[in-house]
């Protein structure tokens, strides 16, 4: 009973394959059945471990060679219909479509609108043996479809790289390990879109290296016995072939900061990159053969010099182990100082340099900068001993390329007022005099300051060029001095006196004793004999003066002192001739001898 039922199955699913239905429109297309046989299970046909090749020929003149040739096949399809799998196409004499491209005339591989029911997505797959990919890995064959009534129907070819893997997922939308699609037959499922005749078809663009398989897949969205699409497909003469394997060479770019790095392989292939991280040179090189990779164009933007390491050798596989890195280029600033004469001259950039500076030259931080980055120099600190002022030109800019070489420093010494204070002023006329020559009329108390600054470091002294008068007066200076040391000067002190004279003049006739003259009325000077005589306290220049006889003499005698050029006003000079004579006068009425 078990061997009649099978018997009754295989009979049933070859008749699927052309059996007509008088009432379904459909029964125009080759090999069409009602919907009305119960779904099979999802259908495979497993291959045997197999050595991967580098060629292939089939002409699928008998399918069941397949499997133990390394072929392998899966329904997908939900539900999977009548027909479980792809299968031995039919002749026109066998009641088939159309006969086989080249051999027998049923020797090649069908599939069609049976591998589901109803209405529903078709996923039928057949793969290759297990490939060994290489350079120019070419896979052609040929495929035709049924004249007539036209159902779309669409055939993907997808590879993998996964070794001798058959997973093509689960579900009829899957794709397992096969996701790279390398053609599609009619892919929008267009009426006329699928060839007629038998029509070869050519696939490049497979993997240069590495193992896996070539799929097939009938894809026939809207499927089956009741879809709108689906109809029935042939394949036959499969053919493929590779050469060597080839492998791509590739690294790793570190520390890249400006733009237009420029890779070179093997002093032919120039590859931009543009940025840190991964990169792969598109070209693929024969295993066994020898790269270099070397920087073709250092980036600019700023400037940098990259180098590269691992950069040679000998192709056993992808290489991606080169090691590219570039360091951002700096470059040196500095110029020249002229005029300095003091210590202590500090000049900054602003990267943080410090940089003392002795002597007139040129000079250079010991710092450099980063090519694109901006700088600024700057005065740290001025000189001193002398003190100077340093001013710089060219100070700030952009590195660009070349070191900076024309930072003008200009150094000058300080000049500084020298000065003070006078008191005690009276008179006009004073003048003062600064050792240079510089003359400076004063004409009140107060501050004073020459006009003409004097370089720092150099000595001074300050002297009276001409001396007050009305009155006159005699002007000392103290702490007039000295050097001039980072500050104007201000404490020169010049003190002006009022000269005084003498008040004075000739006694003569005098005869007793106690005469006395008065100065001013207040300042006595007692008078004992004739002869000059001078009043003990000088009197001011200007100043106004009367000698008077404040008490006549006496002792028994009569005598009578007068006075004569007895006033007048103090003009510089001591007063000496003040004329006091004393007479004999009448007593009783007689003179006296």
């Amino acid at each position: 009973m078990t061997t009649r039922l099978a018997a009754l199955v295989a009979a049933t699913l070859a008749c699927a394959q052309f059996a007509h239905a008088a009432t379904d429109p459909r029964s125009a297309r080759p090999g069409f059945v009602a919907d009305t046989a119960p779904p099979q299970a999802n259908a495979t046909l497993a291959a045997p471990s197999a050595p991967f090749v580098t060629s292939l020929n089939e002409g699928f003149d008998d399918i069941t060679t397949l499997g133990p040739n390394g072929w392998f096949m899966q329904n997908s399809s939900v539900p999977v219909g009548l027909m479980a799998n792809w299968f031995q196409g039919t002749s026109v004499a066998g009641g088939g479509p159309f006969d086989a491209f080249d051999g027998a005339a049923n020797g090649y591989i069908a599939a069609n609108y049976n591998f589901t029911s109803g209405n529903n997505t078709i996923s039928g797959w057949l793969l290759t043996p297990p490939l060994d990919y290489g350079a120019g890995a070419t896979l052609t064959f040929y495929t035709r479809k049924p004249t007539g009534t036209d159902y779309p129907d669409r055939l993907e070819v997808r590879y993998s790289t996964t070794g001798a893997s058959t997973n093509v997922g689960t579900g009829s939308t899957a794709v397992g390990d096969f996701t790279a699609l390398a053609l599609s037959i009619n892919p929008t499922l267009v009426a006329g879109g699928y060839p007629y005749t038998w029509t070869q078809y050519t696939v490049t663009g497979l993997p240069h290296n590495g193992q896996g398989r070539i799929a097939f897949r009938y894809y026939v969205t809207s499927g089956g016995p009741t879809g709108s699409n689906s109809d029935y497909i042939g394949i036959d003469r499969v053919q493929y072939s590779t050469g060597a394997p080839e492998y791509q060479v590739g690294g790793t770019v570190n520390g890249l900061a400006g733009s237009g790095l420029v890779l070179r392989l093997n002093g032919v292939t120039d590859l931009p990159v543009n940025a840190n991280g991964s990169f792969l040179f598109p070209p693929y090189i024969t295993n066994g053969g020898s790269y270099a990779v070397t920087v073709a164009t250092q980036p600019t933007s700023p400037r940098q010099t990259c180098t590269v390491t691992n950069g040679s050798g000998t192709i056993s596989g992808t290489v991606n182990d080169v090691q590219v890195a570039c360091t951002t280029n700096t470059y040196a600033v500095g110029g020249s100082v002229s005029g300095l004469a003091g210590s202590g001259l500090v000049l900054h950039l602003d990267n943080g340099d410090d940089l003392a500076v002795a002597a007139n030259g040129g000079f250079t931080f010991p710092t450099a900068v980063a090519d694109g980055a901006g700088y600024v120099v700057s005065i740290g600190t001025q000189p001193s001993t002398p003190s100077q002022t340093c001013s710089i030109q060219n100070s700030a800019g952009t590195i660009d390329g070349a070191d900076i070489s024309n930072v003008q420093v200009t150094c000058t010494t300080n000049s500084y007022l020298i000065g003070g204070t006078v008191s005690g002023l009276s008179g006009s006329g004073l003048v003062l005099k600064l050792d240079n020559g510089d003359t400076l009329p004063v004409a009140a108390n107060g501050a004073f300051l020459f006009p003409n600054p004097r370089l720092d470091g150099s000595t001074f002294a300050v002297t009276v060029a001409s001396q007050p008068s009305s009155p006159r007066q005699t002007c000392s200076v103290t702490n007039g001095s000295g050097t001039l040391s980072g500050q104007d000067v201000t404490t020169v002190m010049v003190s002006c006196v009022t000269n005084t004279y003498s008040i004075g003049g000739h006694v003569t006739g005098l005869v007793g004793s106690g005469l006395t003259l008065q100065l001013n009325g207040g300042q006595d000077l007692a008078i004992a004999n004739d002869g000059p005589f001078t009043f003990a306290t000088p009197l001011a220049d200007g100043s106004a003066w009367t000698v008077t006889v404040s008490t006549q003499p006496s002792g028994g005698s009569s005598t009578l002192c007068r006075v004569r050029n007895g006033q007048g006003v103090v003009k510089g000079m001591s007063v000496a001739d003040v004329e006091v004579t004393c007479d004999y006068i009448f007593l009783n009425g007689f003179e006296l001898p």
